[in-house]
């Protein structure tokens, strides 16, 4: 029986969706025979995410939870301003009780999961001190993260920090092929892709619904410099203004966190859909899979800028998971997620308001006709991606 130490930021009851990833696995870790314990962060105030979703295996994970530090030096002051997704207050705090955690801890492989990287440094720490094997696993690129709009400099610095981290690792995991294949040309065969992937059994406990209206809904970040929506909503604009969808009969639903997000009642007035589209902010797991399940059509806005080709949001696999047909737009720069989404036969990629409104029309007809069901999907291709097969995986790299 192996005994796995992770390092993850985010922990239920409160944290952000990149949470997700390491939770799943632990579940199916602890399925699978491994004792799993956790370092997180103390501050159950904090996070976009609420989890409230029933998880009695959870119970068996040995949570140690580190409130951030108070008081943190100028050079730390110095090193937030360069790099303020680090958390340095719950790294500073994790440090002055490693040599506590690693003799009270029983672990012989540690993962780490980032962003943030500090995650990454409490695990080289410890390997360090305990001489434990350890995975470390990038859900975002680390000096090329597609979030950060960074200067040359700062990517510098992020870079340097990257290697002399990363160089330490026994393995180095990242959700992309595309990303995986940049990763290799620094840090050779120790790189592995290692999708994210769905829960089947957080969507069996939930009974399909077949909405009152024509509902397409959009769950998770949106960012306005790098998602263009105008197209999708300009193409919405225009079935409902020639009368080929009637506005009492759409509903279009935004379910949006995170930083830079577009104006959406701004789009929404512009193309006459006040009354059919509306923003709400995040909201707890269990009725995201429902709204995801509940819904006719699942929007999915594609990525443009750095990283893109590799781009594979969290919220793709939870989309598919549901059986809800996916609307992939703008998704031309996005080849690895276009060909998820194609593959698994989980939806369409519409990249003109022309294509948009042809799939958003051949949707409506499936809701009109009552055909709204998962059996368009390639099941043997979607069971690829189920956490349980991906945790088979790692597994067999846990050794």
């Amino acid at each position: 029986m192996k005994n796995v130490l992770m390092i993850s930021y985010g922990w239920p009851p409160r944290g952000a969706v990149g949470m997700l990833r390491m939770v799943k696995f632990a579940k199916y870790l602890v399925k699978s025979g491994y004792n799993v314990s956790v370092i997180t962060k103390d501050d159950s105030r904090t996070g976009t995410i609420s989890w409230d979703i029933e998880e009695p295996v959870l119970d068996n994970v040995r949570v140690y939870r580190i409130a951030p530090a108070s008081g943190i030096s100028l050079l730390d002051r110095v090193n937030t301003k360069l790099q303020p997704q680090f958390e340095i207050e719950w790294y500073r705090a994790v440090e002055y009780r490693l040599e506590e955690l690693i003799k009270e801890i029983d672990f012989d492989v540690i993962i780490s999961s980032s962003p943030p990287e500090s995650a990454h440094l409490i695990a080289a720490a410890i390997k360090k001190r305990a001489n434990k094997r350890w995975i470390a696993d990038l859900r975002d690129l680390w000096s090329r993260d597609h979030y950060r709009n960074l200067d040359f400099l700062r990517r510098s610095i992020l870079f340097w920090k990257e290697r002399s981290t990363l160089n330490k690792a026994d393995l180095i995991l990242t959700v992309s092929k595309t990303w995986a294949g940049f990763l290799r040309k620094q840090y050779g065969e120790r790189v592995v892709f290692l999708p994210n992937g769905y829960d089947k059994e957080y969507f069996d406990r939930i009974p399909r619904e077949v909405p009152a209206k024509f509902t397409i809904s959009y769950l998770g970040k949106l960012n306005s410099r790098h998602q263009d929506i105008a197209p999708f909503l300009a193409a919405i604009g225009k079935t409902v203004k020639d009368g080929r969808i009637p506005k009492d009969s759409l509903e279009v639903n935004f379910y949006v966190s995170g930083y830079g997000k577009p104006d959406i009642a701004g789009f929404a007035l512009k193309h006459g859909l006040s009354e059919v589209v509306k923003e709400f902010g995040p909201v707890p797991l269990s009725r995201a899979f429902h709204i995801m399940k509940s819904s006719s059509l699942l929007l999915l806005v594609g990525w443009r800028g750095m990283s893109a080709r590799g781009w594979r949001p969290q919220k793709l696999y939870e989309y598919m998971g549901s059986g809800t047909p996916v609307l992939l737009v703008n998704g031309a720069c996005n080849e690895e997620l276009a060909e998820v989404v194609a593959g698994t036969k989980s939806g369409n990629m519409a990249n003109d308001i022309t294509g948009i409104e042809e799939e958003i029309m051949r949707r409506y007809k499936d809701y009109t006709d009552r055909k709204i069901s998962d059996e368009f999907q390639d099941k043997d291709r979607l069971a690829e991606y189920s956490v349980s097969a991906i945790t088979k995986e790692l597994c067999r790299l846990i050794g």
